[in-house]
């Protein structure tokens, strides 16, 4: 009994000591304690640390149980991830900020929020695009649609719908011409989270050569990282989506050059998606260095698996690459005025 009470005492010791270590460390670094944001942050800093060590001790001692979960996950992933696009559509669920209308219209009925609130900061998102987008939403209306700013404004370098063939390279849009507004607004916004997070799981997946618990943590911490969420509403989260999704893709095909042909014209089919959507982002300053890692990711890839290349796998090679310059080559001579009066720009074009 009186060992128990010691144990429980030194536990109840070290518990008050990581407590206090991380005033006493601000104290040693500034000199003083002050009650403020930078302190508060500065501690839940090393809190933070604590909580990461906390984790991974519980899943190093479950690691058995872990293991299986993980192996479950990640087989089913594919289908899982469906399930929640599903459900997200169908229950016209998105991430939008468009409720900050209300301080414009007046409206005081009840919101629809459901988790979060409005990020007025968010102007490109609910004051441009989501007007644009739900105003096209059949597509009918063109490339220029003459109800949005008399008509000057090239819809394809928006993310609207048209309907055009450029479309093929707009995933995100296909709802709003499939499923109509309420719906594609959702699917719009559903598949861009759901892509993110499989697409970053995607190529932890890769880079760690299959380790599973880095996939599902490392993936995770790619897509919901803040950089990614800050900008999502932004052609940042796109370009690196689609980026990264070239390079798992083109991964995919290297690595299983025994594939049956329908899956390869598949993986081939994703590429055709992917490439032109990246390239459509229209961001250079992000689009230009990520471009560098998706050519040293291809490039070897390709280095390293060229000797088993057949003639099938050239002329599905070179079938995508013309498809891919042509959809661009369609984007750019329908819109190359448009990109002309954005370099014209202070921003974005400097």
């Amino acid at each position: 009994m009186e060992k128990l009470k010691n144990i429980i005492q030194n536990k109840i010791f070290q518990i008050i000591a990581l407590l206090i270590l991380p005033f006493i460390i601000d104290i040693f670094i500034y000199g003083t304690i002050s009650i403020n944001k930078a302190t508060a942050i500065r501690v839940c800093f090393i809190y933070g640390i604590y909580a990461v060590i906390l984790i991974y001790k519980v899943l190093n001692k479950y690691s058995d149980i872990l293991k299986k979960v993980l192996e479950w996950l990640l087989k089913y992933r594919y289908i899982i991830a469906g399930i929640v696009l599903i459900v997200l559509v169908i229950g016209k669920i998105n991430f939008s900020s468009m409720d900050s209308w209300r301080s414009f219209l007046g409206e005081n009925q009840e919101t629809d929020i459901i988790f979060g609130k409005a990020r007025s900061i968010r102007s490109d998102e609910w004051l441009i695009q989501t007007p644009i987008a739900i105003s096209q939403a059949n597509g009918e209306e063109g490339i220029y649609n003459k109800d949005i700013a008399q008509g000057h404004v090239n819809i394809l370098m928006s993310t609207a719908p048209v309907k055009d063939i450029t479309a093929i390279s707009r995933p995100l849009t296909w709802g709003f011409l499939l499923l109509g507004q309420e719906y594609g607004f959702a699917f719009y916004w559903s598949l861009k989270v759901v892509a993110l997070i499989m697409v970053s799981i995607e190529l932890v997946l890769k880079i760690s050569k299959k380790d599973k618990l880095l996939a599902i943590t490392g993936g995770l911490m790619l897509a919901l990282a803040p950089a990614v969420m800050w900008w999502i509403s932004t052609a940042i989260a796109e370009a690196y989506m689609f980026g990264a999704a070239v390079i798992v893709l083109f991964g995919y095909y290297m690595e299983n050059l025994d594939w049956k042909l329908w899956k390869k014209l598949l993986i081939a089919l994703g590429i055709l998606i992917c490439l032109p959507a990246f390239a459509f982002e229209l961001y250079p300053a992000y689009q230009v260095p990520f471009a560098y890692i998706m050519a040293i990711f291809m490039l070897n890839d390709f280095i390293k698996h060229r000797k088993e290349l057949k003639k099938q796998d050239y002329m599905i090679m070179g079938g995508t690459i013309f498809l891919v310059l042509a959809i661009i080559a369609r984007f750019l001579i329908v819109s190359k005025d448009d990109i002309k009066i954005m370099m014209s720009t202070v921003y974005p074009r400097k």
